[in-house]
């Protein structure tokens, strides 16, 4: 890098590449690709979900990555943003969940409880 023009370009294909900048009116699909994340196989997860939304064609559907979520406890860490919805934090997620989450919670608009953290 010489100036701070390739900076910027950088940053650009960066924020791309990790679904930041999605439109609002966007879903998102967040993995947590922290050391922890991936220590717990996050990576496999993040993939299975790219695939999936680019295997089933679904539009305005964005996967990114984020690192530490904060629950490194409950690693692989998912987050689902659906605007106008609450936040929805999947937990223990192994690439096998993914085609249920995508099939549920993206497709059918509800969430998959039996990956979340309940409260009883």
């Amino acid at each position: 890098m010489k100036t701070i023009e390739e900076i910027y370009q950088i940053r650009e294909k960066t924020r791309k590449k990790l679904g930041v900048d999605a439109p609002a009116s966007e879903t998102r699909i967040v993995v947590g690709l922290a050391t922890c994340g991936v220590a717990s196989g996050a990576k496999p997860v993040y993939d299975a979900f790219k695939k999936a939304i680019k295997e089933n064609k679904i539009k305005k559907v964005t996967v990114g990555q984020a690192g530490c979520i904060g629950m490194c406890k409950f690693e692989p860490l998912v987050q689902v943003f659906v605007p106008g919805q609450p936040v929805v934090t999947y937990v223990n997620i192994g690439a096998d969940a993914v085609s249920q989450i995508i099939e549920e919670h993206i497709l059918g608009g509800k969430p998959v409880a039996k990956y979340t953290i309940t409260q009883e």
